[in-house]
């Protein structure tokens, strides 16, 4: 990775120089254009653009920050429409862009996803400390993809937490800001408590002193958006949740476990009760479910568990490797015998059939 100096741009009457970050890809020996020029513009706007070597450029700006892209080839039809003769239930290692381009439009409906922090963490094939700007750049062209390949009134769930502590950032608030930018209805958020503040920890800030304490949260967030629609349609004898878990779960708090297995070291896997609750809740059985940024598999091996179909992508060949594995000692679940819980709201006649309609509920 390196820094290569490139001509400045004139932003009023300031000078300010933009370099390129050069990254390098999986499996290569030199770097590539893996990255984004990328500057921070004085507060202010913009009078003049000028670039001296005539490359032609894409730009965005991402709050206080310009962000400058080389343009790319003209995309195939594929990226537009995706593969109409594309195979699910596959784990695919590739770059999340190129390979969601080939994913067909409409054709999954939800993806359960927890990109990379970027904070430095210790993936394996993915440079994890970009410039915010540039991340938050190169992650909202993946939005717009899902946006695309989702069904009408399918679902995406992005667990996320908000990162650093004496350098707070949002990152929860950011991405959802940037999700909803891609047309995206943000519908609910879910508190993953984990209840892991037990740990020996000594990040305290100033111990015992308000002059300036930390506050470590114990939870993270899982954001839920929705594509055009509210309602996700489909069959009823496909509906495999509890009556008794429907109760419990609309509790937007779940308090479980943080995952204490590390597959092939990955830094941070999902535990797997927090997909099965997902599943169930927002999903039929046979539905389409997809993780871009798929890991060790966590995803993949529930969904085929509970007999939905699937799409693994992860740029890393051995976390890949590990999800396959993963997914082919995976069993499918028979479809659990509806139970009737002795908990529902009764009506006046006594009556416990109860819906959801337009945000309200109605007998």
């Amino acid at each position: 990775m390196g820094d290569e100096p490139v001509k400045p741009y004139v932003a009023g009457d300031q000078s300010v120089s933009i370099s390129w970050k050069t990254r390098r890809k999986s499996g290569t020996a030199r770097g590539t254009d893996y990255g984004s020029y990328y500057t921070i513009l004085p507060r202010g706007q913009v009078d003049e653009l000028s670039w001296g070597n005539r490359e032609k450029l894409v730009a965005r700006v991402v709050d206080d920050t310009l962000v400058l892209r080389r343009a790319a080839a003209t995309p195939g039809r594929h990226a537009l429409t995706g593969d109409p003769n594309y195979k699910f239930d596959r784990v695919i290692c590739g770059d999340v862009l190129e390979e969601l381009a080939r994913v067909p439009s409409s054709s999954v409906h939800m993806i359960i996803t927890s990109p990379p922090y970027n904070v430095g963490i210790e993936y394996s094939d993915y440079d994890d400390k970009r410039q915010y700007a540039e991340y938050r750049y190169w992650l909202a062209d993946v939005w717009k993809e899902c946006f695309r390949v989702l069904k009408r009134g399918g679902r995406l769930a992005l667990e996320v937490a908000p990162t650093g502590i004496a350098e707070f950032v949002p990152l929860h608030h950011d991405l959802s800001r940037d999700i909803r930018a891609a047309k995206f209805t943000h519908r609910a958020e879910i508190l993953w408590a984990k209840q892991n503040m037990s740990a020996p920890r000594t990040a305290w800030g100033s111990w015992t002193n308000p002059r300036h304490p930390h506050v470590i949260p114990s939870w993270e967030y899982v954001e839920l958006f929705h594509k055009e629609s509210w309602r996700l349609e489909g069959e009823a004898q496909m509906i495999d949740i509890q009556p008794e878990d429907f109760r419990d779960w609309s509790d937007g708090v779940w308090e479980i476990p943080p995952d204490s297995k590390r597959v092939l070291g990955h830094p941070a896997t999902f535990p797997e009760e927090l997909i099965r609750r997902l599943l169930l809740f927002f999903t039929y059985r046979g539905n389409t479910i997809m993780d871009p940024f798929g890991g060790t598999g966590t995803v993949a091996a529930v969904a085929k568990r509970l007999g939905r179909h699937y799409l693994h992508i992860d740029l890393s060949e051995k976390y890949c490797r590990a999800a396959e594995a993963r997914v082919a000692k995976t069993t499918v679940e028979p479809m659990p015998p509806r139970r009737r819980s002795t908990r529902d709201p009764k009506t006046p006649t006594g009556n416990s059939a109860l819906s959801v309609r337009g945000g309200s509920i109605s007998r």
